[in-house]
């Protein structure tokens, strides 16, 4: 009996016949399982590289952002620092601007009040003004009367007249009701004091406070008080005319009124010419004037008529 050879391998050598031929493609799986494998490897290294570098990037930005914040907190309390600053400064400027503004008020107020009382005493001595006995001149932040001679004293007195204790009355009407200051000056002209009165004043330092202390007794008892009055005497050093002539000596021995604010008190010292001698000034203040001397005599004779 003849066997098949072919009939014979197959059914004992089958299985080996499959296994020997999958090995290849078990092969060819398992490199190319093993190429992905390492591609996916590969690609998760260069992922986690960028997350890496994601991270560091992130925990640069964060370490910025909080240098920045923290800038930010530091500007933040330097500008809550200058508010606060500028803000007092505003209330500041408030309070001043408002003090400011009560202070031009009454201010306001006062030259209101010097404009008045110069037009009430332009009005009052009308006729002495109209004379040239008397000027009222507008100073700054007061006024100033000049009162000559002759419509106060009897020629060559430290008496005042009848008439001169008139104007006065007048003039202390409209002083009255102000709060400045009132300075009485005396002025004399430059001629030595002769005849009988040199014994009571002997020179004309006397003769000049005589007759600022009688001018400030009269304001006083027409109703200016005490505390305001300041009688000084200039004797003949702050001339205004020249002394070389009659005319000029009669402009010099002169009443001078002024009104100043309280706040800035003027001083009462006269003006020497560079090089002049002269003794202090006599001064009595409105508290304890000396009393007017008596008429009697003449000091430097009758005062030319103008």
């Amino acid at each position: 009996m003849r066997f098949s050879r072919t009939r014979w391998l197959r059914p004992a050598n089958r299985a080996l016949l499959a296994i020997a031929l999958g090995l290849p493609s078990l092969a060819c799986v398992s490199r190319g399982h093993y190429e992905a494998v390492v591609h996916e490897r590969d690609r998760l290294q260069e992922e986690n590289r960028q997350l890496q570098l994601s991270t560091q990037n992130l925990d640069a930005d964060r370490a910025q952002a909080i240098d920045q914040l923290e800038n930010v907190r530091q500007q933040r309390e330097q500008l809550d620092a200058e508010v606060k600053k500028l803000s007092r400064q505003a209330n500041e400027l408030e309070q001043s601007l408002q003090a400011r503004e009560e202070e031009l008020d009454q201010r306001r107020s006062q030259v209101e009040g010097l404009q008045t009382t110069y037009e009430g005493l332009v009005k009052d001595l009308e006729s002495e003004v109209a004379k040239r006995q008397i000027q009222v001149e507008r100073l700054r932040g007061g006024l100033r009367l000049e009162l000559s001679e002759d419509v106060l004293f009897p020629p060559g007195s430290a008496q005042l007249s009848r008439q001169g204790i008139g104007v006065l009355q007048r003039v202390a009407k409209q002083l009255s009701p102000l709060p400045d200051q009132v300075q009485v000056r005396g002025h004399t002209d430059s001629e030595p004091v002769h005849g009988p009165l040199a014994k009571r004043f002997p020179t004309n330092w006397e003769l000049g406070a005589a007759r600022a202390a009688g001018v400030v007794r009269v304001l006083e008892q027409s109703g200016i008080s005490g505390e305001r009055l300041v009688a000084a005497s200039y004797g003949p050093y702050d001339p205004i005319d020249s002394n070389a002539t009659p005319q000029g000596r009669a402009h010099n021995r002169r009443i001078e009124i002024r009104l100043l604010p309280r706040e800035a008190p003027a001083s009462v010292e006269p003006a020497l010419p560079l090089g002049a001698a002269a003794p202090a000034p006599a001064a009595a203040g409105a508290a304890s004037p000396a009393a007017p001397p008596a008429a009697g005599g003449s000091a430097h004779g009758p005062a030319p008529k103008p």
